[in-house]
């Protein structure tokens, strides 16, 4: 069995990623969600279109997370749910 790429290159496919934020627990675990940042709101739109997509058997849901921002700055992030 092969390891599980990294989130990075599951969306590097969407656009130019400025920073990926994995989540993890104060015990180094997984919380189960990431943040991706990318360079352009295209590749933001590219990537909201892989919501609820398979990933490992399981299901993975993207959302926009830049709700509390200035609406006239351009949405380039992601929040990214993967169901243990």
């Amino acid at each position: 069995m092969h390891p599980k790429p990294p989130i990075k290159y599951l969306f590097l496919q969407c656009g130019k990623i400025k920073e990926v934020r994995l989540m993890k627990s104060r015990g180094d675990k997984s919380k189960g969600f990431a943040y991706v940042e990318f360079h352009s709101e295209e590749a933001t739109k590219r990537a909201l279109t892989m919501d609820r997509s398979n990933l490992f058997g399981r299901p993975m849901f993207v959302s926009e997370c830049n709700k509390n921002r200035d609406p006239s700055k351009p949405k380039l992030k992601v929040r990214v749910f993967i169901i243990p």
